[in-house]
């Protein structure tokens, strides 16, 4: 089973201590989503021009494999449409000058008309998809995209792209689908590339350590598995949006111990 994690969890933390955190967990990948308490991937010294061979090199010579560069495209608002097409292809440059496979990418929302919305979202997957067809763009379940419903209409239109592709966070769809999830599982398989794990307390209405929930984290992973998922299952601790989550290194050690049980 390949695993990883995103540095949302630790993305006040610099280079080096993230690659000490992947080795430390024996792990070979990383999903990149902020460093040094920097974002915007155009904006991470360790990504300009004059660092990214540097970075590179430091991360393979570590064994560590940057995986995906985790954006805050969305397309939903016309405003900011643009600009999420500015850090999207930026993106790509950087996760082409790094080495990784894909770059993360949000539908989220559906701002006023429905439709035209829809139309937006799959006019701005196209235009990354065709930056580099060599870097895999992946549509996040994220927000109100994370229903059949809201996803068919788009990936209809996207499956013409080989490097499109879908990232499932399974707490998103946990929201529209409990424990109906197989359901959802059967339409978005053949579509998944890479999995967040986190787990939630529906009870408490929080997140929670990795087996704490009652997201049915190990059957949706042995699903997975069990259909020939090749992908990594990364733990997105999401202590950026919810500090009062313990660091990192606690819910690495529960994602470690739940996984070591499967």
């Amino acid at each position: 089973m390949n695993i990883c994690f995103s540095t949302l969890g630790c993305c006040d933390r610099n280079i080096d201590s993230i690659i000490s955190l992947v080795k430390l967990y024996k792990m070979n990948a990383v999903e990149i989503r902020g460093i040094g308490g920097v974002l915007d991937n155009r904006n991470i010294p360790d990504f300009s021009s004059e660092n990214i061979i540097i970075t590179g090199n430091k991360l393979k010579n570590n064994g560590v494999s940057p995986l995906i560069i985790g954006t805050s495209c969305m397309f939903h608002n016309p405003d900011k449409y643009d600009a999420a097409l500015d850090e999207g292809a930026k993106s790509i440059d950087i996760a082409k000058g790094l080495g990784a496979k894909y770059i993360r990418v949000f539908g989220d929302k559906f701002k006023g008309n429905r439709i035209e919305c829809t139309q937006k979202i799959i006019s701005g997957l196209s235009y990354l998809c065709e930056c580099d067809r060599e870097i895999g763009v992946l549509l996040e379940v994220h927000g109100e995209c994370n229903t059949i419903e809201a996803l068919s209409p788009i990936i209809d239109k996207m499956s013409i792209y080989e490097n499109f592709g879908v990232l499932w966070d399974i707490q998103h769809s946990h929201r529209s689908y409990g424990e109906n999830w197989r359901e959802f599982f059967s339409f978005i398989r053949p579509y998944v590339k890479h999995v967040h794990i986190k787990d939630y307390s529906d009870e408490k209405d929080k997140l929670t350590l990795i087996g704490d929930g009652n997201i049915p984290i190990k059957e949706i992973i042995n699903a997975l598995l069990l259909d020939g998922y090749d992908g990594y299952f990364s733990l997105e601790w999401e202590k950026q949006w919810h500090p009062e989550l313990p660091d990192i290194e606690y819910g690495l050690n529960s994602f470690i111990r739940y996984i070591n049980d499967i």
